[in-house]
């Protein structure tokens, strides 16, 4: 099992000046109640928002782990219990864990094996509720050529029902990063893409026709051009998926909350 360190804070309190943001590698949300952490010396630290109350203090740095090894991952919903994520390690393995919680990671099944031909090509991935089912188990995957695909029901097909949603191209080549949201109320997830010159769009709905058409929510230029982690989440006062959060290159970690189509709104600081 994957080595986890799980700590708590009120769900009033900002995330603590002295935590070390620019060792922050990333984050993403898994579950309404919890903010899921990598760190550069691997350390995968599970933030609960809400279910515990204790010190807010940062982890100590410990010995190095597997997680330093993490490429990137995304949060995801495969039902029965708490969220689950789906991890993209270095070596193109591709790895499920169905729930984690403050025991640690549940139910690990692998998706892809290490060294394979495929997905060290992936750029990045995003787990959202693609399909007419409840559940966040579908996966957008971004590949080094512009390709954009998605596996659908990952939790009862596994990588086997992919679609491509956008040939090769070079245009999907500056996607920097990508996320799932529930920002403009359609019956699918939305997702929400960080493109190289520091432009955002949202692109409402996505399913497995494609996409629907973009909305601009930053310019191009703009300071998120500095970003270097963007994940959707309810990091705010509703169960909605509908607030960003970023860190950007300096190590300060700043949240949207509420981005709508009609842009990101009002920016709140968390880390200076």
């Amino acid at each position: 099992m994957r080595q986890l360190v799980q700590r708590a804070r009120e769900p009033s309190q900002p995330f603590p000046t002295e935590l070390p943001a620019e060792r922050l590698e990333q984050f993403g949300q898994s579950g309404p109640d919890a903010v899921f952490q990598v760190w550069l010396d691997g350390r995968g630290v599970l933030e609960l928002l809400h279910q515990f109350r204790a010190a807010s203090a940062p982890p100590k740095p410990g010995k190095t782990s597997i997680w330093q090894y993490a490429k990137q991952f995304t949060g995801a919903g495969f039902g029965g219990g708490t969220d689950g994520l789906i991890v993209r390690w270095g070596d193109g393995e591709l790895t499920q864990y169905a729930h984690v919680d403050k025991s640690g990671f549940q139910a690990e099944k692998q998706l892809a094996k290490p060294k394979n031909d495929k997905w060290p090509h992936a750029r990045q991935i995003a787990m959202g509720r693609y399909t007419a089912n409840a559940q966040r188990d579908d996966m957008i995957v971004t590949w080094d050529n512009g390709r954009v695909t998605l596996n659908s029901d990952l939790a009862t097909n596994g990588l086997n029902a992919e679609k491509t949603l956008m040939k090769a191209n070079t245009a999907w080549k500056e996607a920097d990063q990508i996320t799932a949201g529930e920002f403009t109320g359609k019956k699918t997830a939305d997702l929400l893409v960080r493109w190289s010159d520091g432009a955002a769009s949202i692109y409402p709905g996505v399913d497995a026709d494609g996409f629907h058409g973009d909305i601009s929510v930053r310019p191009r230029m703009s300071f998120w051009k500095n970003a270097t982690v963007v994940a959707a989440g309810a990091f705010a006062a509703n169960d909605r998926a509908n607030d960003i959060m970023v860190r950007w290159a300096s190590g300060a970690v700043s949240l949207y909350p509420g981005v709508d189509a009609a842009g990101t709104h009002t920016e709140i600081q968390l880390v200076h």
